[in-house]
C-alpha cells in the first residue's frame, strides 16, 4: 500500500473491498486489513480506505453494497480508528463517509 504511485494503491484498496464483498469468508480478515490502513498516514491511502468502506466508488458491486454496514458487528473498533486519523481525511467523499460512519457505529 506504501507504494509510490498512489493510483496503484487506490487500485489495490479497491480490489481488497471488491473481494470482501465477492467472498463472505474473506470479508472479516479484510475489513480488519483495510482498518489498518487507516494508521498509515497517508492522505491517499486513508481517503481510499474511506471510500471503499462506504462503497462511494469503483466498481458496481462496491457501490451496492456498504461493506462495514454489511459486517458491523464485527468492527465497533472502526469509530476510534477513524478519530485518530481524520487529519488525513480530505477527499469529499471520504469525508462524508466519516459522519455516516459515526451514525452508524453510535
Amino acid at each position: 500500500m506504501t507504494d509510490v504511485d498512489s493510483e496503484t494503491a487506490r487500485k489495490s484498496i479497491q480490489a481488497l473491498g471488491g473481494i470482501a464483498l465477492r467472498i463472505p469468508k474473506m470479508a472479516s480478515a479484510i475489513v480488519k486489513q483495510l482498518c489498518s490502513f487507516l494508521n498509515y498516514n497517508q492522505s491517499h491511502i486513508v481517503n481510499e480506505t474511506m471510500i471503499v468502506f462506504q462503497g462511494n466508488r469503483g466498481s458496481d458491486e462496491i457501490n451496492q453494497i456498504d461493506i462495514l454496514r454489511k459486517h458491523r458487528d464485527e468492527h465497533k473498533e472502526i469509530i476510534q480508528i477513524i478519530k485518530s486519523s481524520t487529519e488525513y481525511i480530505t477527499e469529499p467523499d471520504a469525508k462524508v463517509n466519516i459522519t455516516t460512519l459515526y451514525i452508524l457505529y453510535h
